[in-house]
């Protein structure tokens, strides 16, 4: 399974038009280049132009006294910029994204080879989403301590022909720069600006985005003061509140990939900011009252006794059903089963338990989008802070609460769950004013809060598969592997509770037991793709429904049925890369 970092139309449409673009570019008016001396004030650095194309940024850079190189994958492009241009010769390069390896070989016997800025203008819309992660992580690894990165991104472009592709067929992603600006921000860079940008060919309907970032590396704590507002100071009737934000920090831990990020005046007249499917929220908020009600002694979840959880006798049903058969687990077989995902997207709903759980999908999902989605923030910013998009059935979240959660949702959460206990705590003495039978003590309910389903179901699910393979190998050292092997979860379930079939890989038992609670390093993750991808695919074929289910909650909806294994593992990349960085966790390699 080769990469092809360059999208072959892409590189069809500026192979024949080199010739044309070359004189037509360097005709614009107003380019980024105009604010690289504010951008890049230290001319005695070094700096590169990634995507290059005419060569006209390249070229400018060097006029203003930059030591400056480029970077351009299609060869046509390279020779009409040299040709063009006159200070460019022995400064443009073959090298594209995500790896840029030509650039690495070049740069390989300097003492410092790395860059004091680097210039990224209209490129990363051709990026396939699998290869952006490794894309932005290798410009990160280009850039020297406090170096800079210039960015221009398209924000409208009338005519395109889908959601990737422009008139032109090229691949043309139309990432927004919240996408962007959190993905830099988990990777330890600072934002300077963001700005709206003119076309400088003054193309109807075509406008642009200028940014601008430092890589820091800092661990400085990032401002959520509105979070803490909300957490302090709101109402406390019911747990809604706390039961949002604690799924919304689960989600942006283990299932960014499920939001989208959408901007102002879009195609689909959505609402700008960051769009949280429902039901995401809804399965999570399952887990966590599923617990606190089957729990052995009452945990009240209101401080009204008259006026209980919308949606309990709903959920009570559900317990009462799966009681007997496994609880929690055996309802995650039931739902993640291949027949319950046919039949609920189908709306061709005849089993009564399955009718059960839709409804309960439905009467928790009002719950959250007429409770805390409507409420929150009410009591001390004067209006809510979130908002929900009937149209794409989704929580709308501020791009910068969004970041927030996803930079710091790991401390959030653990105070989140101090507060549930205690302030279920307190009901409970509420209740027992009237009720002396019911007392149950914060330490007790934190118990309940912190409850995962059985991590060794799933780890004997998978172990059964891997067993019936003739010689599997051990995903990190390609060990043969007999009758007795670990499964690892490679995302360590001490940092994610993650079961998900695409977490767990067969391990020789010393190379896990080495490995821990560690995370695999980059290079490793990459030099053991293939292996990992061939356990993926087994995985996928004996548990078609589940395996794809979690990926797509994992990677994102927009994984594709057939070729997912790119994104997939892309997404792995960056789960591993940002977990290790935002928690300062261990690196191992074999």
């Amino acid at each position: 399974m080769e990469n092809h970092p360059v999208d072959e139309l892409t590189q069809e449409y500026y192979k024949n038009s080199a010739t044309n673009l070359t004189g037509l570019y360097d005709k614009a008016k107003n380019g980024i280049t105009d604010l690289v001396e504010s951008v890049f004030p230290d001319k005695s650095g070094k700096y590169l132009d990634i995507g290059a194309g005419s060569g006209r940024d390249l070229a400018r850079l060097l006029e203003k006294g930059y030591d400056a190189i480029g970077v351009e994958p299609v060869v046509e492009m390279r020779d009409q910029a040299v040709g063009y241009y006159n200070n460019l010769k022995d400064r443009l390069f073959a090298g594209s994204l995500p790896e840029l390896d030509s650039l690495k070989a070049l740069k390989a016997n300097e003492p410092d080879p790395k860059y004091s800025g680097i210039l990224c203008s209209a490129v990363l819309q051709h990026i396939a989403r699998e290869d952006l992660f490794n894309s932005v992580f290798t410009i990160k690894n280009l850039l020297k301590e406090k170096g800079r990165l210039l960015i221009s991104l398209p924000a409208s472009r009338p005519n395109r022909k889908s959601e990737e592709r422009d008139e032109h067929d090229r691949l043309f992603i139309m990432y927004s720069p919240g996408e962007i600006e959190l993905l830099l921000a988990q990777l330890g860079f600072q934002k300077i600006f963001i700005e709206p940008a003119e076309d400088g060919m003054n193309r109807p309907g075509v406008t642009w985005v200028n940014m601008a970032f430092q890589l820091v590396n800092s661990d400085e704590s990032r401002p959520i003061d509105k979070v803490e507002a909300i957490l302090n100071r709101d109402k406390k009737s019911a747990t809604y509140k706390l039961a949002l934000f604690r799924a919304l920090c689960d989600i942006a831990r283990e299932n960014q990939k499920v939001v989208d990020f959408i901007s102002i005046n879009n195609e689909n007249n959505l609402q700008a900011g960051v769009h949280v499917p429902l039901r995401i929220i809804t399965e999570k908020w399952i887990e966590y009252y599923y617990h606190l009600l089957s729990y052995t002694k009452p945990i009240p979840q209101t401080n009204n006794s008259n006026k209980d959880m919308a949606f309990k006798s709903n959920l009570l049903e559900i317990i009462d059903y799966f009681s007997q058969s496994g609880g929690y687990s055996a309802y995650r077989e039931v739902i993640e089963s291949e027949d319950y995902q046919k039949t609920v997207n189908s709306n061709k709903v005849k089993s009564v338990i399955y009718k059960k759980i839709k409804s309960l999908y439905s009467k928790i999902g009002e719950t959250i989008v007429k409770g805390p989605v409507t409420y929150a923030g009410m009591s001390t910013a004067g209006e809510p802070v979130f908002s929900y998009d009937p149209q794409s059935k989704s929580v709308v979240v501020s791009p910068d609460i969004w970041r927030d959660l996803t930079l710091m949702g790991h401390w959030i959460h653990d105070s989140l769950l101090l507060r549930w206990a205690e302030l279920s705590e307190k009901m409970a003495k509420n209740a027992a004013g009237k009720n002396s039978n019911i007392e149950i003590t914060k330490a007790e309910i934190l118990s309940v809060l912190l409850e995962h389903f059985d991590p060794r179901r799933d780890v004997l699910a998978s172990r059964k598969i891997f067993l019936g393979l003739d010689s599997p190998e051990c995903v990190w050292s390609g060990k043969t592997l007999k009758n007795k092997f670990d499964v690892d979860h490679v995302i360590a379930y001490s940092l994610w509770h993650n079961n998900d079939l695409w977490n767990l890989l067969p391990v020789d038992s010393k190379v896990n037991n080495a490995k821990r609670d560690k995370l695999p390093e980059y290079n490793l993750l990459q030099k053991r793709k293939e292996h990992i991808v061939y356990y993926w695919r087994i995985l996928n074929e004996n548990k078609s429904g589940r395996f794809f289910t979690e990926a797509r909650k994992f990677a994102g909806q927009k994984l594709p049925e057939k070729n997912w294994e790119n994104p997939l593992f892309s997404a792995l990349v960056e789960a591993v890369e940002t977990t290790a960085m935002q928690r300062g966790v261990e690196r191992w390699g074999v």
